[in-house]
């Protein structure tokens, strides 16, 4: 028995490398032979637990095929052998996926660890969301970290500054032959932003680590916006929601802040909310008339349970938080020093809504304190994307000043980095601008979801990113696939030039005329 035994552990040992690559990307049964009770840990290899979440995954990972992961999975097995005997050294396992695990070397940890900025984050909080709950699937662990402060970005840069450049894909864009002009470090002036690709890639070597991060530029300018409504008819677009996150500086962002932080930065937001919504505003679109009135900021220990799941699941508040999101410290105090704002809609084809009172038809919204301490989230019916970004460009706008006027205070922002949030995939524009799109013939084809992705978009299912096959709905969610080193307007931009494409595509498909996707999407790639 011993012997049979010994044999079986030399088998699954030996064939360790191949269940790792195969069982747990594909559930393959055929790798259940090489997997016995006295190997617990090569048995997880085979959990269904594959439900990534796109936006949390480095561009460039999605891409790759499967074959290339196994350098990184080499490296990271002898960097957990090196460190074995490195006192307070996290442990990686085989299944924690993340940039972090890649990252976060013994030699960098031994660089990192004693550093403290002055408001008392440490390593040990910055990495904290990375090894909660390592074989949890939701949240995936595309990032693997969470920023404690502003300042983090700065102190553990040596950890940070090369995930930041793997996951905002710099490495295919920017190198030290790009062209650089003297005026651009004062130049401030980004009106060409849809014209001019170098007018805001100022190069930035920071000295520590020797990473080149373009440094960020922000436009918010409506006007700057270059290209057409793509649908205006809305045949196809069915809705538009942008979304920002905002960080107040001079606090610690949720995941390490105190239970007085988190209150005086409601008061803040409570306060700055009050400039929002011109009250009893007339809004046009497409012969739908909607009258906005000024909203009003509620804390969520001023409102029922029935009320807040109506709101969660009408998707105008934020979640209750999960076992991960309490563990990384977003859940701490819940629900003390939480809120949201909204307006109030009136609209001339609401009959078939209802609904009444505050919670009818929001179409400006902000969040205090959940993830980042501000999202200020716009959205309306149909494809007035320009219209929604105004919108959103002003609350922002107008938020700020009411902070600097009341509390001198303004929104966390570095010149390199731009926007700051708690999430490094967050930072520069904080920007995610979406619609719902429906695309019928054109999203069955092969080669569709690769075909969005070389037009810098990003697609998921209209239910959001565990949606696994919104092919079946032919409706779609595509949204700006960047957020970091492209000013707002060139997103918003990139967002119209594709959206145009695909409306385009799917047109020709409804005359019968034949498309190949693999044909579209390369010049935007190229640049």
């Amino acid at each position: 028995t011993n012997n049979n035994d010994t044999k079986k552990n030399q088998v699954a040992e030996d064939n360790g490398d191949w269940i790792r690559r195969n069982a747990w990307t594909t559930g393959s049964s055929s790798t259940k032979k090489f997997i016995t009770a006295s190997s617990p840990l090569i048995l997880l290899a085979t959990s269904p637990h594959d439900d990534d979440d796109a936006a949390s995954i480095p561009p460039t990972q999605q891409h790759e095929p499967k074959e290339k992961e196994e350098p990184h999975h080499n490296n990271r097995t002898k960097q957990q052998k090196a460190a074995r005997t490195l006192e307070g050294y996290p442990y990686f396992s085989k299944f924690h996926r993340s940039l972090l695990a890649k990252y976060l070397t013994p030699e960098i940890y031994m660089e990192l660890k004693d550093k403290v900025t002055s408001s008392g984050v440490t390593l040990e909080d910055v990495v904290q969301s990375g090894m909660s709950l390592p074989f949890g699937h939701h949240p995936p662990r595309g990032m693997g970290l969470l920023a404690g402060d502003a300042e983090c970005y700065s102190v553990f840069s040596a950890l940070l500054d090369p995930i930041i450049e793997e996951y905002h894909n710099f490495r295919d864009h920017d190198n030290e032959q790009q062209p650089h002009h003297e005026h651009d470090d004062n130049d401030d002036n980004d009106d060409n932003d849809g014209d001019d690709e170098h007018s805001f890639r100022r190069v930035h070597r920071r000295k520590e680590s020797g990473i080149i991060i373009r440094r960020h530029q922000t436009n918010i300018n409506p006007i700057s916006i270059t290209s057409h409504n793509p649908d205006p008819e809305n045949k196809y677009i069915l809705s538009t929601r942008m979304r920002v996150a905002r960080s107040i500086e001079g606090f610690r962002f949720p995941s390490t802040m105190s239970r007085e932080e988190r209150r005086h930065v409601q008061s803040l937001v409570q306060d700055a909310v009050q400039t929002l919504c011109d009250d009893s505003k007339i809004i046009n679109t497409n012969g739908n008339v909607t009258k906005q009135h000024k909203g009003s900021y509620m804390q969520l220990w001023d409102m029922t349970n029935d009320e807040i799941n109506d709101l969660i699941q009408r998707h105008i508040l934020f979640d209750h938080p999960n076992e991960w999101g309490i563990s990384a410290g977003f859940g701490r105090d819940w629900p003390d020093g939480r809120g949201l704002y909204m307006n109030h809609i009136v609209s001339s084809q609401d009959d078939d809504d209802t609904t009444s009172g505050v919670y009818h038809k929001p179409d400006v919204i902000v969040w205090c304190n959940e993830e980042d301490h501000v999202r200020i989230i716009c959205m309306r019916k149909g494809g007035d994307i320009k219209g929604v970004f105004t919108e959103m460009s002003k609350a922002v706008d107008q938020m700020e000043v009411r902070l600097v006027t009341h509390s001198g205070r303004r929104f966390s922002h570095d010149e390199r980095l731009g926007y700051l949030a708690s999430c490094p995939t967050n930072i520069g524009t904080g920007m995610r601008a979406s619609v719902h799109v429906k695309l019928m013939r054109l999203g069955k084809l092969p080669g569709f979801v690769d075909m969005v992705r070389r037009m810098r978009l990003e697609v998921r299912g209209s239910r959001g990113e565990m949606d696994k096959r919104p092919h079946t709905s032919g409706i779609f969610d595509i949204s700006n696939a960047e957020r970091l080193g492209k000013s707002e307007v060139k997103l918003i931009n990139t967002l119209l030039e594709g959206l145009s494409k695909l409306i385009e595509l799917e047109q020709k498909l409804e005359r019968g005329e034949k498309v190949n996707c693999d044909d579209y999407g390369y010049e935007k790639l190229r640049k």
